[in-house]
């Protein structure tokens, strides 16, 4: 419910960062168990050599703890400080929605249109590079090598906005012959970004574990970019916890494991993800109500 690291200066945050210069402050860490400590300890090594990757954590004493000797440690103390950042968060929005109010205001189905709300967007939200990570079924992956021989708004009806960014639009969409919702991001072609886009498809397509969520389909259009990918209407993270009544330790690790297995198969693949936060790990529910996480943040190869 606090930031990490702390100082009174730019240059002085940029230092402890760099240096790791971390203090479990007792007044948060009361509750939390010596073990899990101890790997954030060991993920925060500056020393890569000396550091654990995401494979070694998976190992570490914490993620074999039995449930019942986390489930008694109660985190609900920390829900407090993440409402009172969430509660300021969601005053920034809000001013952000009432600047671009007038755009937003009306409904359009014309790409055009939708595209130029975009291009508005505040500097602050950078592009949707859109990666998941989930728990179960998962979406017909296509080939990326394949020429598409329809249209998107041939194949799928366009729904509600989800998100918008500086570089591209979210929608729900529909396919048509399959009856499925899907999120579809739209990106205005540009010779100088068309590149970065075909890489990030290639990417995410390459992508075959359980808990990640593959890209459907996707069309390379005379203007637009149209990436579907499975649809995590679930909310976030972030608000999924400042809703509970209560959180635990035994719920922390259950999240961390999730995450820890996905990341662990993109590093193996040479992939890094570059801004793991709990807004950017998104929610699912399916039919039978089983809660799935996914991950939104751009994606970069790893050096």
């Amino acid at each position: 419910g606090y930031p990490p690291f702390q100082d009174e200066t730019h240059r002085g945050l940029f230092r402890k960062i760099r240096a790791a210069d971390f203090t479990f402050h007792e007044m948060y860490w009361a509750n939390v168990s010596v073990q899990a400590k101890q790997l954030i300890a060991k993920l925060l090594t500056v020393d890569p050599k000396l550091r654990l990757n995401a494979d070694t954590s998976l190992l570490t004493t914490w993620l074999q703890i039995r449930e019942d000797h986390l489930s008694i440690r109660d985190l609900s103390g920390s829900i407090s400080e993440i409402k009172k950042f969430s509660a300021k968060r969601k005053l920034k929005s809000a001013m952000h929605a009432v600047r671009w109010g007038v755009h937003t205001a009306f409904r359009t189905d014309k790409i055009s249109d939708l595209m130029q709300m975009a291009d508005k967007n505040d500097e602050e939200n950078k592009s949707l590079n859109i990666a998941g990570i989930q728990l179960e079924e998962k979406a017909t992956p296509f080939n990326i090598g394949k020429a598409h021989k329809h249209r998107f708004e041939e194949l799928y009806d366009l729904g509600p906005k989800i998100h918008r960014g500086s570089f591209a639009v979210v929608h729900e969409c529909r396919h048509r012959e399959w009856d499925e919702k899907y999120a579809v991001k739209i990106i205005k072609r540009d010779k100088r970004t068309d590149e970065a886009v075909l890489h990030e498809v290639a990417i995410m397509n390459q992508m075959d574990h359980p808990h990640i969520v593959k890209v459907v389909d996707f069309f390379e259009e005379e203007e637009y970019f149209f990436i579907v990918m499975e649809l995590m209407a679930g909310g976030d993270v972030f608000d999924r916890i400042i809703s509970m009544n209560q959180y635990t330790e035994a719920d922390a690790r259950d999240l961390a494991k999730i995450l820890l297995e996905a990341v662990n198969y993109m590093h193996q693949a040479g992939i890094a993800h570059r801004d793991l936060k709990p807004q950017n790990l998104l929610l699912r529910v399916s039919l039978s109500m089983t809660k799935s996480i996914g991950l939104k943040s751009p994606l970069t190869f790893g050096r």
